[in-house]
C-alpha cells in the first residue's frame, strides 16, 4: 500500500458536478513517537501556530500511531519543552535519549535528520552557557532583583557571541544549508530577547509592588518593535509577543469580551507596538474578537484596515470578517438540518442537497478539522473518488466543526472539493445525527438513489469493504 503522503500527492479530485480537476492537495506533516516518550511525558502533544501564528493548536501522540497536520512552509512545533522546524510533507519521529532529552528526527532524510540534530545540539548549547538566574525558590529583594537584572545584561554580550561562533562552527559539522542557518539564527535571535523578559515575567509581582514592571518591559519593547523580517515572527517571536502584549494590557487578548474592552486593546496595541509587531497583534485580537461574536464598531475595523501593513494578516481577518458577516445574515434563527456551503456561505438544508444529487449513490463523510482519523481517511476517500470517477455516485463532506474559521482553512489544506463541503450551522441539535446515532467522528453513511440509507454505519475508505459495497449497490444503476 502506498504510504499516506504519496497518495496524497497522486490524488486526482474530479467534481460530481463538473468534470473540473481540484489543484493536489498539499502532503500532510506527520509525527510518530516511540514508545518511551510515553514513559517520560503524560499525553504529550505535538504544539504549534497556524494562520501565520494568529491560532495556536495542538495534536496529542498516540501510541503506534502518526498524527499529522497540514503546512505550507517550515514551521516551528513543540514538544513538551523541546522544539524543532519541520517542512511540508515530512515524516518525523520523535524520542528520547539516554539524557532524557526530545529528539527528532526525519524518517525518509538522512539530510534533515542532520539538521534536526543540528538544532537540538544548539539548543542544550545554548541552555548551558546562557545567563542565569535564581527562579522564585524564595521571594527576594527588590535591590536584589535590580542585581540579578544587571548580571543577566552584562552577559548577554558574551553569551551572544559564543552563540554565533558555536553555531556557525555546527553548522559546518552537520553541513548545515544557509537557509536553515538563517531559519535557526531567527529563532535564537529571540530567545536572546526575551532573556531580560524571562527576567521580569519571574520577579513580576516584586516589580509591580515597586511601581518598575511596565517601565521594565517598556525598555526592551524595542527589540519587538524594530521586527522586520516576517520569518522572525512566524517560526519563532510569536509566543513571547503575545505573552509581552497581554502584560501590558488590562485584559489579555483571549480573555477579551465586549466592545468596551477590544476598543481599549487597540488603543494599548497601537500606543505601545510598532511595525510588524502592531499589525501581528491588532490581527491577534480581531480574529479572537470576530471568531468569538464579540460586536466590533465600523471604526475599529475601518482603522485596522487603515493601519495593518502586512497583506497576509489583513487577508485572513478581511476574510474572517466578510465571511462571518454574510453567515450571521443568512442564519438569524436555528433550523433542523442546516448547512453553510463552503463554495458560497449560503445556508441549505440536508435535504436539498441530497435531493441535488438524486439518481446517484452518495456517501456521505462525516469529519471535523480537529480529527486526525478523519484526516487520515480524506486521502482514500479522494482515492476511492477517482477509482467510481465514471460511476453515478457523489461523495459529500459533512463537517461537524464548531469554529467556521479552522473548517474554511483545512478545507483549503487538504484540498475538498468546496462544491461538495459543508458545516452543520448547529451540530448539537440536527435530527439526521441524532437519528443515525452519530456521536463520534469519522462517520460513513451510504445513501442509494433515491436518498434512502444503504448503510449507517459504513465501512472506512481505508477498508476494502468499503469498496465493495460501493460496487454492489452501484449494480443496479
Amino acid at each position: 500500500m502506498l504510504h499516506i503522503r504519496y497518495i496524497l500527492i497522486l490524488s486526482i479530485f474530479i467534481s460530481c458536478r463538473s468534470s473540473r480537476v481540484v489543484n493536489s492537495i498539499i502532503p500532510p506533516t506527520t509525527f510518530e513517537a516511540d514508545s518511551s516518550l510515553f514513559v517520560e511525558i503524560n499525553n504529550p502533544k505535538i504544539a504549534y501556530y497556524d494562520l501565520s501564528g494568529i491560532i495556536y493548536l495542538t495534536n496529542s501522540l498516540e501510541r503506534y500511531k502518526q498524527v499529522s497536520f497540514l503546512t505550507n512552509k517550515p514551521k516551528l512545533v513543540w514538544c513538551g519543552a523541546s522544539y524543532s522546524v519541520v517542512n511540508p510533507g515530512e515524516n518525523i519521529k520523535i524520542l528520547i535519549d539516554q539524557n532524557k532529552e526530545l529528539i527528532f528526527q526525519s524518517k525518509d532524510d538522512k539530510n534533515r535528520t542532520n539538521e534536526l540534530a543540528f538544532l537540538h545540539n544548539f539548543q542544550i548549547f545554548y541552555q548551558k552557557i546562557k545567563p542565569q538566574f535564581p527562579g522564585r525558590s524564595r521571594r527576594y529583594s527588590i535591590d536584589t532583583i535590580l542585581l540579578f537584572e544587571q548580571k543577566v545584561k552584562s552577559e548577554i554580550p558574551s553569551y551572544i557571541n559564543r552563540s554565533h561562533i558555536f553555531l556557525d562552527s555546527l553548522a559546518i559539522v552537520y553541513n548545515i544549508s544557509d537557509s536553515f542557518k538563517t531559519l535557526c539564527n531567527s529563532i535564537f535571535k529571540n530567545e536572546q530577547y526575551a532573556m531580560l523578559y524571562d527576567v521580569y515575567n519571574t520577579y513580576k509581582e516584586e516589580l509591580k509592588e515597586n511601581n518598575l514592571y511596565l517601565q521594565k518591559l517598556k525598555e526592551i519593547l524595542p527589540l519587538y518593535n524594530n521586527v522586520t523580517d516576517r520569518q522572525e515572527i512566524d517560526v519563532s517571536e510569536v509566543n513571547y509577543l503575545v505573552s509581552f502584549a497581554d502584560n501590558i494590557m488590562r485584559t489579555k487578548i483571549n480573555d477579551i469580551q465586549n466592545k468596551g474592552e477590544i476598543k481599549e486593546a487597540i488603543d494599548t496595541i497601537n500606543n505601545y507596538f510598532k511595525n510588524l509587531s502592531r499589525d501581528f497583534l491588532l490581527s491577534k485580537l480581531l480574529y479572537h474578537a470576530i471568531y468569538k461574536k464579540i460586536q466590533i464598531s465600523k471604526s475599529d475595523i475601518k482603522y485596522y484596515r487603515q493601519s495593518c501593513k502586512d497583506a497576509d494578516y489583513k487577508k485572513i481577518i478581511d476574510k474572517l470578517y466578510t465571511d462571518r458577516k454574510k453567515y450571521d445574515g443568512k442564519s438569524k434563527e436555528k433550523k433542523d438540518n442546516r448547512l453553510i456551503a463552503l463554495y458560497d456561505l449560503e445556508i441549505y438544508s440536508l435535504d436539498e442537497i441530497i435531493n441535488q444529487q438524486k439518481g446517484k449513490l452518495i456517501l456521505i463523510d462525516l469529519w471535523a478539522s480537529w480529527c486526525v482519523p478523519c484526516l487520515e481517511q480524506i486521502p482514500y476517500s479522494e482515492m476511492l473518488k477517482h477509482q467510481f470517477s465514471n460511476e453515478k455516485i457523489c461523495f459529500l463532506y459533512l463537517s461537524t466543526d464548531r469554529q467556521m474559521l479552522q473548517w474554511q482553512h483545512k478545507n483549503k489544506d487538504i484540498g475538498i472539493d468546496p462544491n461538495f463541503s459543508y458545516l452543520f450551522e448547529n451540530f448539537s441539535n440536527q435530527s439526521f445525527l441524532k437519528k443515525n446515532n452519530v456521536e463520534t467522528v469519522p462517520r460513513y453513511i451510504l445513501l442509494d438513489q433515491k436518498g434512502k440509507i444503504i448503510n449507517a454505519d459504513a465501512p472506512r475508505p481505508s477498508d476494502p469493504e468499503l469498496k465493495k459495497l460501493i460496487k454492489d449497490n452501484l449494480k443496479d444503476y
